[in-house]
């Protein structure tokens, strides 16, 4: 069609038209009103205008209307609205309450560092509306929504009426004062609009947050918590005056204490319960006790200097709470109170410390229990230290980290005095051999000088004058040391040899460690490598130990076996539990006189099996090795009958290599019965290590994972490691079954449970497949019945397999297909499992997967498509799918929906890092997909490729616009604090 006639045609359609136009533009603007109003949104004016004929003409004229402009009613902008507002912030609110208003047709972002910003939406009724008889005549009318700002609106229509409509031959005039003033605008809103624009912002931001703080901090809302009906009311309330406090701090009304109302909450949240919270994803755990409690804790660490002896009134108690998440959270929060900060030292000195110090001094009026050692013990470290960490922001990106030392008064002097005191009063005053031993090593902390940073020679005479007073007090007492006592002062005497080298009572005090004959064999027996000599290395150590059990097992007759079943129970009864693992020579020590000795072993035995309880394996062990007349299997019965010693007896069969089938079974049924996790992991672990054993334990090994499965015990999985000997490749067929069974139950799989599979991998991998199934179905079911989770969720297929896909990879053949149709079942959740599943298979896009792919896309299926098109969707835009991403566009063309989709994957991301991290990667997209058009023939790719340019385009723009909002906010923010 001709110009000429492109122009009378489209000028008919506008007289016609015209009124019906003009009343669209009013009844949208109208509509715009009504949705500010009801949103309570700030803004200047709402302006309507019908484009104008001349302007239609003259771009028809000029060739300028978009390609496809057909009739009047194609194009966008013929009815018009524009909204102006004050703030940026406002404009994305509204835009979000159009896209519910309206049918978006175009979202366009106009966004420049130095030119025209505005948001332009072209937009249609929706059907709701369009039912209606008033707006029926407004059917697929199309309108321009802009949306701007006062500040960007006045810059445009300056700009728009001095630049953009310059009056014939001006420019020719005088070129380069007109390209002056064009420069002039741009540098006008890049210094001047743009940063008032941010300003405004966060001066809005600031007043908004100012308004709530007040409302947060008013004495109603405060004691609306107390009133609140549900525990997690109670935690978003309590979320919510944390944060204001971290952004006001206290604020409460004067009269309000903090520390007081804070005990009533966590009492309030004691007596209500955990409900669950229904969300659009589901039901979700909801808070628990501790949560609550975590929160009021980060309240008091906010505070913790206003009230100080208040905080710490609360913070001991909750430190010895019952829960040990609110323990050890209570703990840290002493510790931040307690250990030195370099602002705080600035303001206020020490009196932090000497107010714990005095409080501690306190409660030492009340008995001292292991759970308050555990407290006291922090707290005693950390008050020791002479070293002050520092972390401060020097802008709104940087990060400034400091270490030193601190500095030396009266006051330190005092509180290093007084907790060397209190430690020697609580040593004095306890009978618990473990708080002893910490005790001295504490004590021990006190001769330790900086490490991380230089100190003067006034920090070196006060740890000196330290030290000197703990070796006085060492020499006083050694005489009462145990052996573990003993231990401890000798693990850390180099530190004082190394401090005090003259030192005379240092010299006497390690001549005492040295001319204790009992403390010599400990220190063979017991301990590790390094603390047998710092001298000596790690090998030579070893040596040296294993020469003197050696000797002392060789030493021991039945004239001298008295001493030395003293100096057994003795050394024994060393053993905490929690120091199990240093006294590994000691296990050692007594399989050897076991095996060398039974008679005397088993006197040993005899006359002190309770206080052996722990070592009773290793005797027993070693006997069984020379046990002519089966002693130790009698031990064994008797324990049994007895129900004792049930886990020890299950450990005696670790350490022999030869299996009494009939005692473990008599040790699983006790064990089972009596709930004994301990027990059945000992006997699991004994049949593992034994692969003698594996053909005759088989059974028993399922029957022991049936029972830990029973009561939800999991670890068994972490002792099996797959290799060609492992006790899974000698189960039957139906035993692995049972395994598997066993291991749908797992809430995840991890490393261990992978070991499990690996053989079903390499002989039937259509198994594991299957496998994953019923556990998808499993999770279903659990969703149906409101048991599954957001928070501890059962993950039906692991978001990565470590080693499987290796043992899956080579069998596409067989389990791509079985896979696939999980596509076509009804629940959305085995479609979405089975894309996860086949990447974690084929991590990198094989090959073989290519090549499956590839085989649905060219059968024509629309569904087999949509399934490729999901499958591509888990490797987030990798390049690696390009090449079938080419055949999905050749094979569909036409299909928009189809492309729209495949764009959406194409311009997955991953993870990105850095404000502009999307930025990055929507260019590095860009610019792949842009190669295609490279030596392409295909029509259809090239016409993509344009496509998807407009696609990401808006999106770059959008994150651009995003990143440099945020950046700039946080400038604001940082500056004014």
């Amino acid at each position: 069609m001709e110009v000429k006639e492109k122009i009378e045609k489209f000028s008919q359609e506008y007289e016609l038209s015209q009124f019906t136009f003009s009343n669209y533009c009013s009844t949208v603007a109208n509509i715009l009103k009504s949705l500010l109003k009801k949103h309570s949104l700030q803004y200047q004016i709402v302006a309507s205008r019908l484009k104008d004929f001349s302007s239609i003409e003259n771009k028809l004229i000029k060739g300028s209307l978009p390609e496809g402009i057909s009739t009047i009613f194609d194009i966008d902008d013929i009815a018009g609205c524009r909204v102006i507002f004050y703030l940026e912030s406002d404009i994305q609110k509204f835009s979000n309450l159009l896209y519910d208003e309206f049918m978006v047709e175009k979202h366009n972002l106009r966004y420049s560092e130095d030119g025209y910003n505005a948001l332009h939406l072209v937009v249609k009724l929706n059907k709701n509306r369009l039912e209606l008889m008033e707006y029926a005549e407004f059917n697929e009318l199309k309108c321009e929504i802009q949306l701007t700002t006062v500040l960007f609106h006045a810059w445009s229509e300056m700009s728009h009426n001095i630049i953009y409509k310059l009056p014939d031959g001006l420019s020719e005039f005088d070129e380069q004062s007109v390209n002056a003033l064009k420069k002039q605008f741009g540098e006008v809103m890049k210094n001047q609009i743009k940063p008032a624009s941010y300003t405004f912002e966060f001066i809005n931001e600031r007043f908004e947050k100012l308004k709530q703080g007040k409302q947060i901090f008013d004495v109603n809302f405060l004691q609306s918590i107390m009133f609140a009906l549900s525990r997690n009311e109670v935690y978003e309330k309590v979320s919510l005056l944390h944060q204001f406090i971290i952004e006001f701090g206290d604020k409460t009304p004067d009269g309000f204490n903090l520390t007081e109302f804070i005990p009533k909450i966590i009492q309030k949240s004691r007596e209500l319960e955990t409900t669950d919270v229904e969300t659009a994803l589901g039901s979700m755990y909801g808070f628990e006790h501790y949560h609550v409690v975590e929160k009021c804790l980060d309240i008091l660490n906010q505070i913790r200097y206003l009230y100080l002896e208040d905080t710490l009134d609360i913070l001991l108690i909750l430190s010895i709470d019952d829960g040990p998440k609110i323990r050890e959270k209570a703990i840290q929060v002493l510790i931040n109170l307690c250990k030195y900060n370099l602002k705080v030292i600035d303001k206020v000195g020490y009196f932090p410390q000497m107010q714990m110090v005095s409080k501690i001094k306190k409660e030492l009026a009340i008995a001292i229990d292991f759970n308050k050692w555990v407290v006291l013990k922090t707290i005693f470290s950390n008050l020791l230290k002479l070293e002050f960490d520092d972390v401060s922001f020097t802008d709104y990106k940087e990060i400034s980290i400091r270490t030193g030392t601190i500095g030396l008064n009266s006051h330190l002097q005092e509180i290093r005095k007084e907790v060397i005191d209190l430690l020697e009063y609580i040593y004095q005053n306890t009978f618990e051999i473990e708080i002893k031993v910490e005790i001295i090593k504490i004590l021990m902390e006190v001769t330790n000088l900086p490490r991380r940073v230089e100190y003067n020679q006034q920090i070196h005479e006060l740890v000196r004058e330290n030290a000197n007073e703990v070796i006085s007090w060492l020499l006083d007492n050694f005489a009462g040391f145990q052996l573990l006592e003993i231990k401890a002062i000798d693990e850390n005497s180099f530190r004082l040899k190394q401090l005090i080298p003259e030192s005379e009572e240092i010299k006497r005090l390690i001549t005492l460690i040295e001319m204790d004959i009992e403390y010599e064999v400990f220190k063979t027996l017991v301990g590790s490598d390094l603390s047998y000599s710092r001298d000596l290395g790690w090998r030579e150590a070893e040596d040296l130990r294993r020469a003197g059990i050696i000797k002392y097992q060789n030493e021991i007759n039945s004239e001298n076996f008295p001493s030395w079943e003293k100096r057994i129970v003795s050394i024994a009864t060393c053993c905490t539990g929690t120091n199990l693992w240093e006294f590994g020579n000691f296990q050692t020590f007594l399989f050897g006189i076991g095996k060398l000795k039974p008679s005397l072993a088993k006197n040993v035995i005899i006359n002190n099996e309770e206080k052996l309880e722990v070592f009773l394996p290793n005797l027993i062990a070693g006997i069984l090795y020379s046990d002519k007349e089966n002693v130790a299997k009698e031990f064994i019965k008797d324990w049994i009958t007895q129900n004792k010693y049930i886990e020890q007896c299950a450990a005696v069969f670790n350490l022999v290599e030869e299996h009494d089938f009939e005692l473990m079974e008599q040790i699983f049924l006790k064990a089972s019965k009596e709930t004994n996790i301990k027990a059945l992991f000992n006997l699991l672990h004994a049949i593992i290590r034994n692969v003698d054993c594996y053909e005759q334990s088989s059974i028993l090994f399922v029957e022991i994972v049936k029972e830990l499965s029973k009561h939800e015990q999991y670890n068994w999985t972490s002792l099996i490691w797959y290799d060609e000997n492992s006790i899974l490749h000698f189960l039957k067929e139906e035993d692995l079954e049972v395994i598997l069974g066993e291991l749908e139950k797992y809430n995840t799989l991890g490393v261990h449970e992978e070991e499990i599979l690996k053989p079903t991998c390499i002989k039937e991998p259509e198994k594991v497949i299957y496998f994953f199934g019923r556990r998808i179905e499993k999770e279903i079911q659990m969703q149906n019945q409101g048991k599954n989770r957001l928070i501890d969720k059962y993950d039906a297929v692991p978001h990565n397999f470590y080693e499987l896909d290796k043992f899956l990879i080579d069998k596409s053949e067989i389990i791509l297909p079985q896979i696939i149709q999980w596509f076509n079942k009804s629940e959305w959740l085995y479609q979405w499992e089975a894309a996860q599943l086949i990447k974690n298979i084929f991590p990198n896009f094989e090959q073989p997967l290519q090549e499956f792919l590839n085989t649905l896309i060219f059968n024509g299926e629309a569904n087999e498509a949509k399934i490729v098109l999901r499958v591509i969707k888990e490797y987030e835009g990798s390049p690696v799918t390009y090449e079938v991403c080419k055949n999905l566009i050749r094979t569909n063309v036409g299909n928009k929906e189809m492309m729209q989709e495949l764009m959406s994957a194409l311009t997955q991301t991953g993870v990105v890092s850095g404000e502009y991290g999307f930025v990055e990667a929507y260019k590095q997209i860009k610019k792949e997909v842009r190669k295609w058009q490279r030596g392409e023939k295909s029509q259809e790719i090239k016409t993509f490729v344009v496509e998807f340019m407009r696609y990401i385009n808006p999106l770059i723009l959008h994150e651009i616009r995003r990143a440099d909002k945020n950046i700039e906010m946080m400038k604001r923010r940082y500056n004014s604090q």
